[in-house]
């Protein structure tokens, strides 16, 4: 941010030294032509035009610079909400995985000691009711 604005400054700064170029070409030129100096037609227009043409690339560099920051404030709120969600998302899934983990030592650790709580003894059915337990719970943010 703070190089666009060291850029907008350096720019700001040009626009005046083009603005304080562009009277004394034209005070050339009306001295020329007030003395009836022979100058190409191309010349003499093209200076006539300067000022106009300055004029309009100004303007059109303002809106330039209004656009840009309309833009940068949809786009800095844009990227804070993606953010957001995406915070969100990963949150879900962390906790996802800690039951998940929490799980598998409960039927880990029932398998071992045989414990009455999982159905049967076997170490293989307490993983598959783990399956059935997740796949019937399964999270609806990262469907794990």
């Amino acid at each position: 941010m703070s190089i666009w604005l060291c850029v907008q400054l350096q720019i700001r700064e040009k626009e005046a030294n083009v603005d304080n170029l562009i009277n004394p070409i034209e005070d050339m030129y009306s001295l020329l032509m007030r003395y009836e100096v022979r100058v190409p037609k191309e010349e003499t227009d093209m200076v006539g035009d300067l000022r106009y043409s300055w004029k309009k690339l100004r303007k059109l560099s303002t809106d330039v610079s209004d656009n840009l920051a309309r833009l940068q404030v949809h786009l800095h709120h844009l990227l804070l909400g993606s953010l957001t969600f995406t915070l969100l998302h990963l949150l879900t899934a962390i906790i996802c995985i800690q039951i998940a983990l929490s799980l598998i030592s409960l039927y880990g650790r029932a398998a071992q000691t045989s414990s009455a709580h999982v159905v049967g003894n076997d170490y293989g059915q307490g993983l598959k009711q783990l399956q059935s337990f997740s796949s019937a719970t399964s999270c609806d943010v990262c469907n794990c």
